[in-house]
Parts: C-alpha cells; structure tokens; sequence
C-alpha cells in the first residue's frame, strides 16, 4: 500500500504500543552493546502486560546486529526486524558522526542514501530473515532514521511495517505519488509519536475485559494510524 493513501487519526491501541516497544529492541541491543538478554527482559516488563503476546518475543542472535534486531515469536510465529534510529550517545563517535552522515543523505541526496551500507546490510539483513522464518508473518519497524530504513524495506519488498517518526525523503513521497506501489498489498502504518499513555490504555483494557467476563461486551486490539 502506498504511504500517501491518506493520513487516519486514531486512538493510542494495542498494536501501537506493541510495535513501539518492538522498535525500541534495537536501541536497546546497540545501547548494551549486543546483551541479548536484556533485549529480552525488557519486552517482558509488566508495564507492557496489556500487550498479551509481546513476552514471546526473543532476540535471534544468529541474525541480528547492532543495527538490526531480529525478534521472533515461538508461539505465534511472528517474526519483527526492528532498525535502529539515530544513536543520541555523542561518546559513540564512529556509530554517531555513521548516522548523521546517512541522516543528511536522507535529506539532502536521497538516491544516494539508498546505496549506503546501512541499506545496503538493512536488505541483505532482511533476506536472511525471509530464508529463515518465511516471508508471511514477517513485519518490520522503525523509529526516526530507523523508521527511514524500515519504511524502504516494507515498501520494496512488500511487508507491513510499523513507522514511528520515520525520517522519510523527498524521493520516497515522489515515489509513491507516482504510484510506484500501488500493486503492493502489505499495510504500511505511521505513527507521529512513539505512545505516551500506556497506563492509561492498560487501565482501559483492564476495565473492558472486566465488563466482558461480566457479560457486557468489550473490544480492544487493532492497529494504529497509517498514511
């Protein structure tokens, strides 16, 4: 699906909240300098109870990089390759002045930020996840430059993808006015912010499960804003 079909404002849901965690995996792999199991505490945090499959996720460490952490889900058999955004850490000079070079790329010369090696890995990354796990259950995110790159792959090679404050170019919006994929089927949903309010939202779906074992019905679940 194209980028461009239109902008839907939502309420935060469930879906949000899980693929923004999903996304932050990556800070947190880069940040600790590859400690696999604090990527896999961390999705296991009760403050994201509410989202009832997120535990079963864990970091595949055959595939994943500093760059590019690869989770999948046992039992659903979900697989999500979270991209890294730009690192904050100034004392993390090489990775630092990497991504600030790609980030202008993005900006000023898009074509050529599409030949850089983190796109370049952020590919090939992505067809090692596809011959391992298939391509049906797969789902890429992103945040910032992260969401950039998660942004391309969803859309070149057709998966969906969860974009939070995506660093997207010039050429991506030209692309896709010129309706490049509009033969694609996977949905591509952006997010403007990461989610602020997630004790608000548990408290809420706490409350519908409550009136639903009551007998009153409830909702919940559901995926977030696309554009």
């Amino acid at each position: 699906a194209s980028m461009l079909e239109g902008v839907e404002s939502t309420t935060e849901e469930v879906a949000q909240h899980k693929y923004s965690r999903l996304s932050q995996s990556s800070y947190d792999y880069f940040n600790s300098k590859g400690d696999a199991d604090l990527v896999n505490k961390n999705l296991k945090n009760p403050k994201y109870s509410h989202v009832e499959d997120l535990k079963g996720f864990e970091l595949d460490k055959e595939l994943s990089t500093l760059d590019d952490a690869v989770l999948h889900n046992a039992t659903t058999g979900e697989t999500v390759i979270s991209f890294r955004g730009t690192t904050s850490n100034i004392k993390e000079t090489k990775a630092f002045l990497k991504d600030w070079e790609v980030n202008s790329k993005i900006m000023f010369n898009p074509k050529s930020a599409e030949n850089t090696r983190r796109m370049k890995n952020a590919f090939s990354n992505t067809e090692n996840v596809i011959s391992k796990y298939g391509k049906d259950n797969l789902k890429v995110v992103g945040h910032s430059q992260g969401g950039y790159v998660s942004s391309s792959v969803a859309q070149k090679l057709d998966l969906e993808g969860h974009h939070y404050n995506p660093a997207i170019s010039v050429r991506q919006i030209n692309q896709n006015k010129k309706g490049m994929f509009f033969k694609n089927t996977a949905e591509q949903n952006i997010y403007k912010t990461q989610p602020t309010k997630t004790k608000k939202l548990q408290k809420n779906i706490e409350k519908k499960k409550k009136k639903k074992r009551r007998g009153g019905g409830g909702g919940g679940g559901g995926g977030g804003g696309g554009g």
